[in-house]
């Protein structure tokens, strides 16, 4: 088995990146060190970084004409579900994202409701950073 993936299995992926890192130094051109490397992002959350690396994969598969295997040792179906799997959980941050805003505007509108309800005006007070006596 190879480290990076026992390294994965036991959950430890900055370790898995960085093996897979180190392998890339001795051959940029190994590309399922990279593919590994992305599923290690994906797994500690880093989306992005994660689907930019798969991108490279897949982009660098498509050019390997060097005759190394390298593309052909790539799983094209596995990174391409991989890259689907990250486009779907950017969508739900995404999407998460704008629920938060729509029940942060919601809550500060039934906050102004009470407050007008019980009959409290609500003024503006300058921060401490906006006083210029301060």
């Amino acid at each position: 088995m190879k480290r990076h993936l026992l390294l994965m299995e036991m959950e430890d992926y900055y370790g898995a990146i960085h093996t897979c890192e180190r392998a890339l130094e001795v051959c940029p051109e190994y590309l399922p060190a990279l593919h590994s490397k992305g599923r290690a992002q994906l797994e500690m959350g880093e989306l992005a970084m994660a689907l930019e690396t798969f991108v490279g994969v897949r982009n660098a598969a498509a050019e390997a004409v060097d005759g190394t295997g390298t593309a052909a040792e790539v799983d094209g179906a596995g990174l391409a579900e991989d890259i689907a799997r990250v486009e779907a959980l950017l969508a739900q941050a995404a999407q998460l994202e704008k629920e938060k805003e729509k029940q942060k505007e919601w809550e500060a509108q039934c906050a102004a409701e009470q407050m007008a309800l019980l009959g409290i005006d609500i003024i503006e007070v300058p921060l401490l950073d906006e006083h210029p006596s301060f």
